[in-house]
């Protein structure tokens, strides 16, 4: 299991100052879902040429990626539930919500910018 995710985006807390709207964490949610889809394609390739190779064991650097975007996944749809829970695509959702939904510090950070 991964405690915390120095992964690109950096370990930074959301901006608490900002208000934020369902509409802007929903269009962060797309980037987010982008980035996932672009990252198990990379790990698809790894697993595949290593299967390919006849390599039966995955390095740890690997399933630690995997693992990390296993609780990325999570938080996003952690995320969308709470954003599609609200009134409207306008409504306000606070910092205290997001890091409960999400709570690796980089990617609270992606999903508040």
């Amino acid at each position: 299991m991964i405690i915390d995710d120095h992964s690109a985006g950096g370990p930074e807390e959301p901006l608490t100052g900002q208000r934020l709207t369902a509409a802007d964490i929903l269009a962060a949610c797309v980037v987010e879902a982008d980035r996932h889809a672009k990252a198990l394609a990379r790990m698809d390739t790894t697993v595949g040429a290593a299967l390919e190779n006849g390599q039966v064991a995955i390095d740890h650097k690997t399933l630690q990626a995997l693992d990390l975007l296993r609780q990325e996944a999570d938080g996003l749809a952690r995320v969308l539930h709470l954003v599609t829970s609200m009134p409207s695509t306008g409504s306000v959702i606070d910092a205290a919500s997001i890091l409960r939904c999400a709570p690796l510090a980089a990617q609270r950070a992606r999903l508040t910018r």
